[in-house]
């Protein structure tokens, strides 16, 4: 799974390549039509492109506060994933020692964490 940051970036991306292309699009429209139909059409086209950035800046403001919300929570799972690893892992220990002061022949217990 690519970062958070990654894919909000492309995301944002995404979706301003979009409004340009359809700013491109409605101007060659305009275009097309008569210079008085083309003012009009410029006209509407500047509020509608200006409307259409508002927004896109909304929506990408909205996806930075989301990103940011899922690497706090993802921060503090993994913070929290670490210390019952560390509990576990001590516990594995004892539980391990004890078989082994019981006259158990046992394999220490396996790895909690990958090298990796």
């Amino acid at each position: 799974m690519p970062p958070l940051d990654t894919v909000g970036a492309w995301l944002v991306g995404a979706v301003a390549t979009g409004g340009l292309g359809k700013y491109l699009v409605d101007l060659v429209i305009a275009r097309w039509k008569g210079k008085k139909e083309g003012a009009e059409g410029a006209a509407i086209l500047v509020s509608s492109a200006s409307q259409y950035a508002r927004q896109l800046q909304e929506d990408a403001h909205a996806a930075r506060l989301e990103t940011a919300t899922l690497r706090r929570e993802f921060e503090a799972y993994r913070r929290d994933q670490q210390r019952l690893f560390r509990r576990h892992e001590l516990w594995d220990g004892r539980v391990w020692q004890k078989l082994r002061e019981l006259g158990e022949e046992i394999d220490a217990p396996p790895p909690l964490y990958s090298d990796a």
